[in-house]
């Protein structure tokens, strides 16, 4: 029995040699690892800190805002597909898809909350859907032109009008007035003529016995 235990007890002790190494070890390196994590996160208070929350990108995120503002409202009053993209009608369809991918990359509703900004990406969306596809463009192309062409016509007759009525208007004025020599200026002159004073030359005088006698005067 006790050759027993005089055998087994260095293994024993061994293992519990072993079994304390792996637990200080275990120990040591928790702590090392906590005091480490401990040291980062005071780093970082200490770097936040030190560097003050400066409003720097306070003035950049105004100058987008006031970016999309205007685009938003550019958009808004543009009259054809090809103003909504800001593109020229002979463009080409790479032209269109770089213009949406550009209008798309400022007015998504992921990519910024400005007021107006979703309707006038539906606009952005509505005219690329229509201008990248050959045959709706060229249709659109042509019912441009014949809006075009109406609206010359229109503003030709409304021109036409204007003057018509301008020359009227002058016609009415040189007809009143006598001094253009109307159809009243005739009669305004024999009316003047006849409501002048007696002429005072001598000669053309008269005495009143000369008038109730019948013989002319002498002088």
């Amino acid at each position: 029995m006790y050759y027993t235990w005089s055998q087994h007890a260095p293994s024993k002790f061994a293992h519990g040699r072993h079994v304390l190494y792996l637990l200080t070890t275990c120990t040591l390196y928790t702590c090392s690892r906590n005091k480490f994590t401990t040291l980062a996160h005071n780093i970082d208070a200490q770097k936040s800190q030190s560097v003050p929350s400066t409003p720097a990108a306070s003035p950049k995120s105004s100058s987008h805002l006031l970016q999309d503002q205007v685009v938003i409202q550019r958009i808004n009053e543009s009259r054809t597909h090809y103003d909504v993209l800001a593109v020229l009608r002979n463009c080409s369809e790479k032209d269109i898809q770089k213009a949406y991918r550009r209008l798309a990359r400022q007015l998504h509703p992921d990519k910024t909350k400005t007021e107006g900004a979703e309707e006038a990406f539906k606009k952005v969306s509505a005219s690329f859907e229509l201008l990248k596809d050959a045959e709706k463009r060229k249709l659109y192309d042509a019912a441009l032109i014949q809006a075009q062409q109406q609206q010359m016509y229109h503003e030709q007759q409304q021109r036409q009008q204007q003057q018509q009525q301008q020359q009227q208007q002058q016609r009415r004025q040189q007809y009143n007035n006598p001094n253009y020599g109307g159809q009243y200026s005739g009669y305004q002159q024999q009316q003047n003529k006849y409501q002048r004073p007696p002429p005072t030359n001598p000669q053309f005088r008269h005495r009143p016995s000369d008038a109730t006698s019948g013989t002319p005067s002498s002088g």
